[in-house]
């Protein structure tokens, strides 16, 4: 019931969002009382606590905060696309996972995590997530360079238990990749 509540907070936010920016975008429930969600309008990852009216409780920019505009004011509602950005679209992980899997249209990237996030949820601290973690593209070998940042990826999934990965692609299909070890090598992932 509790993550009924915070989705239908994060609905709220979007629908709010929409007169200012893309708003939130992707949304992954981490427990019954926390989520994650990317904000493309503030380029961020923010954990929200479904016990506490969707309190931010944990946040990752995804970006150099050089990178920010000038008057952040001005930026919002513009419809104006920050370069530098990264402009998310969906985001996935795993219970046991030491990532996030984040997609943007021209990009696929992984987050490194101190430790998973449905540890940080059980023992209700985020400060790691905030404070230690690091972004990177990430492309595997077996998908080829032929879409790599073409602006046609979509979502990412992730099964619960991390046995498998998927990126959506409005030309190629669905692209694979292993959630527990994302390497750039990783013979396993196709196209």
């Amino acid at each position: 019931m509790r993550i009924v509540a915070a989705l239908f907070l994060a609905a709220l936010s979007t629908a709010e969002a929409a007169v200012y920016g893309k708003g939130l975008l992707g949304i992954h429930p981490i427990t019954d009382r926390y989520l994650a969600v990317a904000d493309s309008s503030i380029d961020a990852v923010l954990i929200l606590d479904g016990n506490s009216a969707g309190a931010v409780v944990g946040h990752f920019v995804l970006h150099d905060r050089r990178d920010d505009p000038a008057d952040s004011d001005l930026h919002i509602g513009s419809g104006k696309r920050m370069d530098e950005w990264v402009d998310p679209l969906s985001l996935a992980t795993c219970d046991e996972c030491m990532h996030i899997f984040l997609t943007s249209p021209d990009a696929f990237y992984k987050i490194a995590l101190e430790r998973p996030l449905a540890e940080m949820a059980a023992s209700h601290d985020f400060s790691g997530f905030t404070s230690k973690s690091t972004i990177t593209e990430f492309w595997p070998d077996e998908w080829g360079q032929a879409f790599k940042g073409d602006g046609n990826l979509r979502a990412v999934s992730v099964a619960e238990d991390g046995s498998s990965g998927y990126v959506s692609h409005t030309k190629a299909g669905v692209f694979s990749f292993d959630p527990l070890n994302p390497i750039e090598d990783d013979d396993s992932a196709w196209l």
